[in-house]
């Protein structure tokens, strides 16, 4: 194999490789990145056994081939190297990289490196990145380990080509554009689908037997699909009515007073505690307040609300108030809740976006 590129295109695609599909270093075959060189296509390989990215590069190849050499290696000289250009030939057993003024010799691994994926079949939709970026961001927040079964997962829901995203902790069920209509289910490890991070401008989503496939037309990444949960979510996402609306700035002031007294233990049973972060949060037609108190103390601090709401009060546990209202990234935020339905939370101008949490007893 012999070839030249760009330096800083192909040190960027290296480190997008590497990024998206960590190298494990445990497993010996998946410590390294495959470069496949050919005229008119070359392409760096990477896969963690749970991902596996493809990512397209514009090379001079004077002699095609394929090889295998270890990804952090790789990596760290490119990261460090400088000039503009980067050549690449291939020995029986070595690779040799030559930037200005700097080479290494990596050993190439003759091992056959994981079988690449089935090439994209079916189209499920089109997205721009920023909008699967928030779809993601949204509600990642909720997948952590779930009551229900469901380890740290994002639940993406296809159709007629929209693209909607949900998830759970059995505390709070957050969605993002999630489709009126029932469609495509697909679950993905939280953990994975932050390496969608590595695609920018409009992505094409596609679907095999085993794999989520997102392509933005230079890198291609194919995500393993998760065991489908049992959990109907439209069943639980419900929209309660409208109760009250919140300045974000001030209920987070407030929540960030109220935090020194919020913290009580509790006894769980004769040999174990429990740590609750727990506050009171009251509305009255003149403003809200969220209040906190243990052994040690109380307090209480003032927020703005919209109008003048009917009086009311929420036990929340206060780290998922927090995260709820920065996810939202709004001004505003709509508290709405029934009789002991669960609280649905959503900012305001922003309804294709919805949290909801249970009540706290107490």
């Amino acid at each position: 194999m012999l070839l030249s590129a760009d330096l800083g295109a192909f040190k960027a695609a290296v480190l997008a490789a590497t990024r998206a599909a960590e190298p494990k270093n445990i497993i010996p075959i998946l410590s390294n990145i495959q470069i496949n060189a050919a005229p008119g296509e070359t392409t760096i390989v990477c896969s963690d056994s749970a991902k596996f990215v493809r990512i397209r590069i514009e090379a001079h190849v004077s002699d095609g081939g394929s090889i295998l050499v270890n990804a952090n290696r790789l990596a760290d000289f490119l990261n460090s190297a400088h000039g503009s250009t980067v050549s690449m030939e291939s020995t029986a057993s070595r690779l040799n990289v030559k930037t200005a003024g700097a080479r290494a010799s990596l050993p190439i691994d003759p091992s056959k490196y994981v079988d690449p994926p089935k090439a994209p079949e079916k189209l499920i939709a089109e997205v721009e990145s920023s909008y699967l970026e928030d779809l993601i961001n949204t509600t990642k927040i909720a997948s952590d380990i779930s009551s229900y079964g469901s380890t740290e997962c994002i639940w993406f829901q296809a159709h007629n080509g929209t693209l909607g995203t949900a998830a759970t902790d059995g505390k709070i069920l957050a969605s993002c554009f999630l489709p009126a209509e029932p469609g495509s289910f697909y679950m993905l490890s939280a953990n994975m689908v932050t390496a969608t991070g590595v695609l920018s401008g409009h992505i094409k989503i596609y679907e095999d037997s085993n794999h989520v496939i997102f392509d933005d037309g230079t890198i291609c990444l194919w995500i393993r699909r998760s065991v489908n949960s049992s959990l109907d979510i439209k069943r639980v996402l419900k929209r309660s009515p409208a109760r009250f609306v919140a300045d974000c700035d001030s209920l987070l002031a407030a929540a960030k007073i109220a935090q020194g007294f919020c913290e009580s233990t509790i006894q769980v049973g004769s040999k174990r505690t429990l740590t609750l972060k727990r506050v009171i949060v009251k509305v009255l037609p003149g403003g809200g307040t969220i209040s906190s108190s243990n052994k040690d103390g109380e307090c209480s601090a003032d927020f703005r609300v919209k109008g003048r709401p009917a009086e009311a009060s929420m036990l929340f546990n206060l780290e998922t108030l927090n995260d709820i209202v920065r996810a939202c990234k709004s001004a505003e935020v709509e508290f709405g809740w029934e009789g002991k339905a669960p609280i649905s939370i959503t900012p305001v101008g922003q309804p294709e976006k919805l949290f909801v949490v249970s009540q706290l007893n107490g």
